[in-house]
C-alpha cells in the first residue's frame, strides 16, 4: 500500500510543476498567434481568385474558420514583432519550395 502512496505522491510532484503546465502558456506570446499557428492547416496549396494565382503556406479549418478570422483580425490590429517575423519566415520558406531555393526569373515570351 505504501508502495501506491508513495507513487501517487511522485506523481502529484510531477503535476504540480507549475512551469511545465504552463509552458504553453507563456504570455510573453501574443496568443491570436498561438491559435492560428496550432489550428491553421500548414500545407502549401495553389489558390486562384478573380484571375489572380497565388501560393498560401496555410489554409483554413471550416469548423472553426469563425475563430480563425476573429483571431486574424486581432493580430492585425495589433501585431508584435516575434509574431511578424514567425510569419514571413514561413513566408521565405513558402517561397523557397515554390522556387527550388533559387531567384524567381521571369521571362515573358509572346505567343
Amino acid at each position: 500500500m505504501e508502495e501506491k502512496d508513495a507513487y501517487a505522491g511522485e506523481k502529484i510532484l510531477d503535476l504540480l510543476n507549475f512551469q511545465e503546465l504552463t509552458r504553453e502558456y507563456n504570455l510573453s506570446v501574443n496568443q491570436n498567434f498561438l491559435f492560428l499557428q496550432e489550428t491553421l492547416i500548414a500545407e502549401v496549396r495553389r489558390r486562384c481568385r478573380r484571375g489572380t494565382t497565388f501560393f498560401a503556406p496555410r489554409s483554413w479549418r471550416k469548423p472553426v474558420k469563425h475563430l480563425q478570422v476573429a483571431a486574424m483580425r486581432h493580430l492585425k490590429s495589433s501585431p508584435d514583432e516575434a509574431s511578424v517575423r514567425a510569419i514571413a519566415c514561413e513566408v521565405a520558406a513558402c517561397a523557397l519550395t515554390i522556387t527550388n531555393g533559387k531567384p524567381y526569373n521571369y521571362q515573358w515570351q509572346a505567343l
